[in-house]
């Protein structure tokens, strides 16, 4: 939505999995998109798309055909990490790219193959369209086999959209960019909605002005003259807390200045490096929480995870103390790689 000035509106677990409202001049086309992250012991066929889980109506099929009860065009697709059996390879192609259904035997066959295993067409009510009218108008979506897959794709898109608003930032304000936009999606897909009417849509111009916003507070913090203090209180933890952070920060930044006093240099690289390899788990935690998150408790959960830190057995050699790794953690706050509130 980012990237694409026709994608209009995007709806979660509502209609379907996923509703997405494109702008194709002049009309609006309205997609039902299901997401499919079955383990299957074998690819997606005929046979699998058409099993009903318990009688008519309750095949992947039929759900997703049974979208369609509204007046705009409307096209399906199919977001699975399983690919599929030869049979439904032709879906894979966009439908620029692949012929209609009155132009292609194989897909008069296919739809002769689903009618077959369902026992006969299968036509919405409301609107009269069966099977044929699904086949010549899904599209199967293969995304990658794993989460960390899908991930890389993402953070690589998202590289086009800092690219497009000509904004550079460091990889942890992208990952942590990245954390806040899964949250939003979170929220618009789970919220109750007699408590929040409309919370399951997501506009683009809504989408465009909260990344924007969420850039800002990302760089604005950086040109802050103590971003530490900044953040904490902003978050609203206790002033002899904020004190205490302020103080190991300064022990860790003269400790810095002579190494060698704690083991030298290999020694405060290990430790940062640990350190930093804790901020996706951190950011991920810190935003899982949801409208139960409270700042001090996960200060605190922060705060324990890098006490852990020290404990490992390759930092062990170097007996660096614990306060050496805290006032690394709050240097890293400072740097406004790491901050103790969520978006509300």
């Amino acid at each position: 939505m980012l990237l694409r000035e026709d994608l209009e509106e995007i709806w979660f677990e509502t209609h379907d999995d996923i509703t997405l409202l494109w702008r194709d001049q002049p009309e609006v086309r309205v997609e039902f998109v299901q997401v499919k992250s079955n383990n299957l012991p074998s690819r997606w066929s005929v046979k699998s798309i058409t099993h009903r889980d318990s009688g008519p109506g309750s095949s992947l099929l039929e759900k997703s055909l049974f979208q369609y009860r509204c007046t705009e065009t409307s096209t399906f697709r199919i977001v699975t990490a399983y690919d599929v059996h030869a049979d439904l390879e032709l879906l894979k192609l966009g439908f620029s790219g692949r012929p209609c259904i009155n132009d292609s035997e194989e897909l008069k066959a296919l739809v002769t193959k689903i009618k077959r295993r369902l026992g006969g067409d299968v036509v919405v009510p409301e609107s009269g369209v069966g099977v044929d009218f699904w086949v010549d108008n899904c599209r199967w979506d293969k995304r990658p086999d794993d989460v960390l897959q899908v991930e890389n794709h993402n953070k690589l898109l998202s590289e086009q959209v800092f690219k497009s608003k000509r904004v550079n930032l460091v990889p942890e304000h992208r990952d942590e960019l990245y954390m806040k936009l899964l949250f939003l999606v979170k929220e618009a897909s789970s919220k109750n909605l007699t408590a929040f009417p409309g919370c399951y849509k997501i506009t683009r111009s809504y989408l465009n002005d909260w990344f924007d916003r969420t850039l800002s507070v990302l760089l604005n913090y950086s040109r802050s003259d103590n971003p530490l203090r900044d953040k904490m209180q902003d978050a609203g933890l206790p002033a002899p807390l904020v004190l205490t952070a302020e103080d190991l920060h300064w022990r860790y930044r003269e400790a810095r200045l002579d190494p060698d006093y704690y083991g030298g240099p290999t020694a405060f690289k290990r430790l940062e490096d640990e350190v930093m390899s804790l901020l996706p788990r951190l950011q991920s935690y810190q935003y899982s929480l949801s409208s139960s998150f409270d700042s001090l408790q996960f200060h605190k959960f922060c705060i324990d995870e890098v006490y852990k830190v020290i404990e490992k057995d390759r930092l062990r050699e170097f007996s660096l103390p614990e306060h050496i790794a805290v006032g690394f953690f709050y240097q890293v706050t400072n740097r406004c790689l790491m901050r103790f509130t969520v978006e509300n």
